[in-house]
């Protein structure tokens, strides 16, 4: 994230759609994340979180029409790796919640993600982008 936001965003900017875009994937990613981080380990937080997983991990597709135009490929060889990843940390974070483990990490880890959507927000929201469209 911080490659793709620090250098190719940097370099190409951004749409409005794109900004308000990143911002809701991590205020969604970070959400789904609250439950490992804050729910008992049971069937039915994990019925939820499963389907949180499931929906964050589609979300943020969402602007891959727009990436297709607008960036190099190797943004989009990036784009893909973090594709791959959004599950694989799910994936892990669960295994972690539902074997009672590592709760420091799991609690720290939506805060992190929340602090990054703030950053996504002064960074890309609040100062004007090089794009309009």
């Amino acid at each position: 994230m911080v490659i793709d936001d620090g250098i190719f965003h940097r370099r190409r900017g951004l749409t409005k759609f794109e900004s308000f875009g990143h911002v809701a994937d991590s205020l969604v990613f970070g959400t789904v994340l609250c439950i490992p981080a804050f729910a008992p380990a049971d069937p039915h937080w994990l019925s939820l979180y499963l389907a949180g997983a499931v929906f964050s991990a589609v979300f943020i597709t969402k602007d891959e029409w727009i990436h297709a135009e607008s960036c190099r490929p190797m943004e989009n060889w990036l784009h893909s790796l973090l594709f791959l990843n959004h599950p694989v940390l799910f994936f892990l974070t669960g295994s972690l919640w539902w074997q009672h483990e590592a709760e420091e990490l799991r609690v720290a880890l939506p805060f992190a993600v929340f602090g990054f959507s703030i950053y996504q927000w002064a960074a890309w929201l609040r100062v004007p982008t090089r794009k309009t469209a």
